[in-house]
């Protein structure tokens, strides 16, 4: 008999000794692997009305021995017991597919994805394929075998959660298809050609304002090579737009590491793809990409991509020379291009 099982057992018996039930309900959030903040949480997106806070603090209570275990409580937690062994069965009967370190698989309109993270950790993200709604990302996961268990249970929830601004408004959007990581590219290689049709560079003719222009697009250019890369490594696409406060060395740095996690010795070319010269006019600069951007962005505001995109910020980083971003951005590209030319998803 495993833990489950003898758990389901005790609290089928239903103890009167508080001291025991207590016991039984620490096993239990030990074998659902939630905290008494994320129950709570669990509770309240299920149909809970009451605060958070209130939830919160009577399991918290009862998981203390500070007060008695409630009969409704001792029934919520023998169903998510039940309900994760459940999980378990369903891990073994889906197909799982691995790209590089990252496992997917699909279920009930959901794609699932389980990301490596660091200390052997694993990142659960699961998207109804018809909508692109995407719930809550649980907390990282210690082994795989419990990201996949966390994924069903995620999907199990917002299948039946109550609170219509969770299920509800985002299931009746329409359908969008799937972008992949080659839609990315396509952006970024057609933005950066405007870009560079802009700073008219044989002429060397551009107004001040075409060339703030193309310098914005030439940035968002190089943004959009690093992203294509995370999604086409298995980033979905909902886990970038949670990423776009980031800055474009940032997300540029996230591409680098999913090279260097995804183990594929194919990449391994690629796994320092900003740390190469940049080539402006066919001449090797000194230092590299990366090196180039850090001293851009560090100009503040000034050097952010957005800036270059507002009316009301008249004053701009230029680079020297002017057309070097655009010509950057095309080493990106042609960066992510590899990448992509090079792995195959399985």
């Amino acid at each position: 008999m495993d833990a489950a099982d003898q758990v389901d057992d005790d609290l089928e018996a239903s103890p009167h000794d508080p001291e025991d039930a207590t016991r039984i309900f620490q096993a239990a959030l030990k074998i659902i692997d939630e905290s008494p903040g994320r129950l709570a949480l669990r509770m309240q997106r299920l149909g809970d009305h009451r605060p958070l806070g209130t939830i919160t603090r009577a399991i918290q209570r009862m998981a203390s021995g500070d007060t008695r275990i409630s009969g409704e409580m001792q029934v919520i937690v023998q169903l998510m017991v039940r309900e994760r062994e459940r999980a378990a069965e369903d891990v073994t009967r889906l197909r799982w597919s691995q790209v590089g370190r990252t496992m997917t698989a699909a279920t009930r309109d959901f794609t699932i994805t389980l990301s490596p993270q660091t200390r052997g950790r694993w990142r659960v993200s699961v998207t109804h394929v018809p909508t692109r709604y995407s719930p809550d990302w649980p907390v990282w996961q210690t082994s795989l075998e419990d990201a996949k268990i966390k994924a069903i249970l995620c999907i199990d929830d917002a299948l039946h959660a109550t609170d219509p601004k969770l299920i509800a408004s985002p299931f009746e959007r329409p359908e969008a298809p799937a972008v992949t990581g080659t839609d990315y590219l396509d952006l970024a290689r057609t933005m950066n050609h405007i870009a560079r049709d802009t700073l008219r560079i044989k002429t060397q003719d551009a107004t001040a304002l075409a060339a703030k222009i193309a310098i914005g697009l030439s940035l968002h250019a190089a943004r959009l090579a690093g992203e294509a890369i995370l999604v086409y490594l298995g980033w979905p696409v909902e886990d970038l737009r949670k990423c776009r406060n980031h800055d474009l060395l940032t997300i540029l740095h996230q591409a680098e590491a999913a090279i260097q996690e995804s183990g594929d010795p194919r990449l391994k070319p690629y796994s320092h793809f900003t740390l190469v010269g940049p080539i402006v006019n066919g001449k090797k600069l000194g230092g590299t990409i990366a090196a180039y951007l850090q001293t851009h962005l560090a100009q503040g505001a000034a050097a952010a991509s957005e800036n270059y995109f507002n009316a009301d910020e008249p004053h701009f980083s230029r680079p020297v020379p002017i057309h070097a971003l655009c010509e950057m951005a095309d080493q990106l590209i042609e960066s992510a291009t590899q990448v992509i030319g090079v792995v195959e998803p399985v």
